[in-house]
């Protein structure tokens, strides 16, 4: 279990530093402030989930990921637009993701 639990917080972080490299990268297209907005709270909440698993504080731990759910949320919905509108850059943002 604290295998997994350490694999989240980076992983978290990751995917939000993907997400804004890819994003910059759409032909010059700027993310919004929205999902910028919601790039920094996966940051922040990777960064908090990291700290409480250090703690092993629960309670904190939940509290991260509860935190960071509209943010993931609205990066899929970014992120399902971009492919819906045939945006070359979402496979490789996924593909990314993944490794």
């Amino acid at each position: 279990m604290r295998i997994r639990q350490r694999g989240l917080a980076p992983g978290l972080a990751m995917a939000a530093a993907v997400s804004v490299a890819v994003a910059a990268a759409t032909a010059g297209e700027r993310p919004t402030a929205e999902y910028a907005g919601a790039m920094r709270a996966l940051d922040s909440a990777a960064r908090g989930l990291d700290a409480a698993l250090a703690a092993r504080d629960h309670a904190a731990m939940n509290e991260q990921v509860i935190r960071a759910r509209p943010a993931i949320e609205l990066v899929q919905r970014y992120w399902r637009d971009r492919e819906r509108d045939g945006a070359d850059q979402v496979e490789e943002a996924v593909e990314a993701i993944r490794a």
